[in-house]
């Protein structure tokens, strides 16, 4: 029964995915179709739909690049001013006798600039992107208004011999795939979901958020509103414990695997660096676990108490060193800071953890990581492998 009612469950999402993805598309048909009848048979006529179309070819390879700022949580109202700076750009450098890829070239970097001054101003002095975005449209504007109040622009003759829907959909065709590949399969694209998800999350799971961030913004340059494309946080890291996280890319997925998170892991490995030298090579720690009110710091217990949670560690050192001990560490249960707790209650806390007792703190956060992680796709039933580096700052451990 459990069996029949979880692939009904997971039916249900399927289609709920589906419907999603199709229901703004049926929005957009009947609108058409209302101001066809509003407008007495004038919206679709041929010159209205080519058009459509020809407008709808520069819109979507906008959007594509679009996508990366607004993923990561962005935003950018400066798109329509850059798009004319960089088209008026392009008209100049035209003018000038360039050919044609140079033109192109002289466009994309126009654009390229300004999304990078976007970026930098964003991202690195923190200024919000509504303000940054909104002052780059204006001074746009002010270039555009001042520049062709003057004189009258346009595109030189020859340029018209590329206006063909063969380039058209070819640029299309190109700029999807590009940016389809890089969204989904990359890095890249992977990293500005799961900061859009939770940046602090996404930058314990070892994401460098500003590059990330700034990463994004020249791709949109180089592309002058997929806002729900976006991903939900399964489960969460100790602040300042880094490693692989799980995200869903929706929301239904989410809770599938919240609700099933314990019975869905089947093996979950650290790698800490702890204080002095831990005196057995393996071992096992069984405690009851229970948060302070006070000091929110989690006790640890022996015998069962009320309210207690059960936790279970078992631990391997894989090498000692003259200060140090770098042991892995395997959870049978997955308690509040329980790795952290039996570290302290073996003598030996995880170097940087001055919560639980430590000392020292050489690489200036907690020397914790989230090595592998290894879990069943509910939907699939497949068991999926997840392992994250370690990273570079433990080698100071061994030096």
């Amino acid at each position: 029964m459990e069996a029949r009612a979880e692939k009904t469950e997971n039916r249900l999402a399927s289609v709920q995915g589906i419907l999603n993805k199709v229901i703004p598309f049926l929005g957009l048909a009947i609108m058409i179709v209302v101001f066809e009848l509003m407008s007495n048979g004038k919206l679709l006529t041929a010159g209205n739909i080519r058009s459509i179309l020809n407008q709808s070819v520069y819109v979507a390879i906008m959007a594509f690049g679009a996508v990366f700022v607004y993923a990561h949580g962005g935003m950018d109202l400066s798109y329509g001013s850059v798009i004319g700076f960089s088209v008026l750009i392009g008209v100049l450098v035209g003018r000038a006798g360039a050919p044609f890829p140079a033109i192109v070239a002289a466009n994309i970097l126009a654009a390229v600039a300004w999304f990078a001054l976007n970026g930098l101003v964003s991202v690195y002095l923190k200024v919000s992107p509504f303000i940054t975005s909104l002052c780059i449209m204006y001074m746009c504007r002010g270039i555009l208004n001042t520049v062709c109040a003057k004189e009258k622009y346009s595109v030189p003759v020859y340029i018209y011999n590329y206006d063909n829907w063969t380039l058209k959909i070819t640029l299309l065709v190109v700029a999807f795939i590009v940016c389809y590949l890089l969204f989904e399969k990359s890095w890249i694209g992977k990293a500005n979901k799961a900061i859009g998800g939770n940046p602090l999350a996404a930058q314990q799971a070892g994401v460098n958020v500003a590059r990330t961030r700034m990463i994004a913004y020249l791709i949109s340059g180089v592309t002058p509103d997929r806002s729900t494309a976006k991903v939900w946080i399964v489960h969460r890291l100790d602040k300042g414990t880094s490693g692989a996280v799980v995200f869903a890319k929706d929301e239904r997925a989410k809770d599938l695997l919240q609700s099933k998170w314990k019975e869905l892991v089947a093996e979950r490995r650290y790698v800490a660096w702890l204080e002095g030298k831990v005196e057995k090579d393996a071992g096992a720690i069984q405690s009851w676990l229970l948060e302070s009110p006070k000091s929110l710091k989690m006790k640890s217990f022996d015998t069962e108490v009320k309210d207690g949670q059960l936790a279970i560690t078992h631990y391997k050192v894989l090498q000692r060193t003259k200060y140090y001990s770098e042991v892995e560490f395997e959870l049978e249960t997955g308690r509040k800071n329980q790795i952290r707790v039996h570290a302290a209650e073996l003598g030996h806390p995880v170097a940087g953890d001055d919560k639980y007792g430590a000392q020292t703190n050489p690489i200036k956060r907690l020397a914790l990581h989230a090595h592998t992680l290894v879990f069943r796709n509910p939907y699939s039933q497949k068991m999926v492998r997840c392992t994250s580096p370690l990273p570079d700052s433990f080698a100071r451990f061994v030096k």
